[in-house]
C-alpha cells in the first residue's frame, strides 16, 4: 500500500533481481532494460543478493555507448488500484434510482452497520467499531436488462466524491439477531454528508440512476467490523447489485456486476 500524498509526495524503488536455472547453462543471462524517460536520480545497482543492506553504486552508460554521461533509468511500469494510489476496491453494491427532476444532488444520506459489532440488551457497550476514512459515493448510468444479462446495471460511472467529513448517528438496531437470541443486535447508524456546490450532480429528469457507497479504510490491511449498506424492504425497479472489477482481454479494467 503505497502512502502519501500529492502534497506530500514519497519515493519508493523498484528492486529486480533475476534467478537463473543453473541447468540452463553460464551463458544465460537476463538484463533489465533501459529507458530514455528518467525521474528522480539515476538508476542503481549493487553485487548483493536481496534483501541487502550492501552499499548501492550509480548505474551509468559505459564510455562506449552512444548516451555516456546522460541520465540512467529502467524501464518499468506499475499498476495502482482504478480510483487512486490508495484505494483498492475488491467489492462494491449499488442501488437504483429515478431522478424526479433536473435538481442539484447537494446531500446523499444511507444507513449501515458494522458486521459482527453486536450490543448485547442490560450490557454496557465495549465494543468500539473503526469509522470508515471516508465513503468514496458514486452515481453511475442505467444500463438496462437485456439478452446478455436478465437484469439492470450500472453502465458507466458520471460523479463520484469522496465524503472525509461525514455524520454518524446511531438510530437503532437490526430487528433480529444474527445468530440466536444471545448473540446480541447490530447497532444501525444514518450517515450523511453535505455535497459541495462545486461538486454537486445534476441528474437529467426522468432518467435511472445507481448510487453506491464504498467504505474506505486507509492504512489498515484488516478492520475488525467492517463496515456495511444496510438493506431496505423498499424497491424501486430490479434489486441492488454487487459488483467487482475486473481486466478485460486488452487489459482494460471493468466493473462487472451480479445480483447480491
Amino acid at each position: 500500500m503505497q502512502t502519501g500524498s500529492p502534497d506530500r509526495a514519497v519515493t519508493y524503488w523498484l528492486c529486480a533481481q533475476a534467478s537463473i536455472d543453473q541447468q540452463q547453462g553460464s551463458l544465460v543471462r537476463f538484463n533489465w532494460k533501459t529507458s530514455t524517460s528518467y525521474w528522480g536520480d539515476d538508476a542503481v545497482w549493487a553485487q548483493a543478493q536481496e534483501p541487502s543492506a550492501g552499499a548501492w553504486s550509480k548505474l551509468n552508460y559505459p564510455s562506449t555507448h552512444p548516451r555516456v554521461g546522460q541520465h540512467t533509468a529502467l524501464a518499468f511500469a506499475v499498476l495502482t488500484s482504478h480510483y487512486s494510489t490508495t484505494e483498492f476496491i475488491d467489492r462494491q453494491v449499488a442501488d437504483d434510482w429515478k431522478a424526479g427532476q433536473s435538481s442539484p444532488v447537494i446531500a446523499a444520506t444511507w444507513w449501515g452497520s458494522y458486521i459482527g459489532c453486536r450490543y448485547k440488551p442490560c450490557e454496557c457497550n465495549k465494543l468500539t467499531p473503526t469509522p470508515p476514512d471516508y465513503f468514496l459515493l458514486s452515481i453511475w448510468s442505467d444500463r438496462p436488462a437485456s439478452a446478455g444479462a436478465g437484469f439492470s446495471r450500472p453502465d458507466k460511472k458520471l460523479w463520484e466524491y469522496k465524503a472525509f467529513k461525514y455524520d454518524q448517528i446511531q438510530v437503532g438496531f437490526d430487528k433480529q439477531p444474527l445468530t440466536g437470541g444471545d448473540s446480541g443486535y447490530e447497532p444501525v447508524f444514518r450517515y450523511s454528508v453535505q455535497i459541495p456546490a462545486d461538486k454537486v450532480f445534476i441528474p437529467n429528469a426522468n432518467e435511472v440512476y445507481w448510487f453506491s457507497v464504498v467504505a474506505v479504510y486507509l492504512g489498515q490491511k484488516e478492520v475488525t467490523y467492517p463496515w456495511g449498506w444496510t438493506n431496505h424492504e423498499y424497491m424501486f425497479n430490479d434489486t441492488a447489485v454487487a459488483g467487482s472489477e475486473t481486466t478485460d482481454a486488452s487489459g482494460k479494467k471493468t466493473w462487472t456486476w451480479q445480483p447480491p
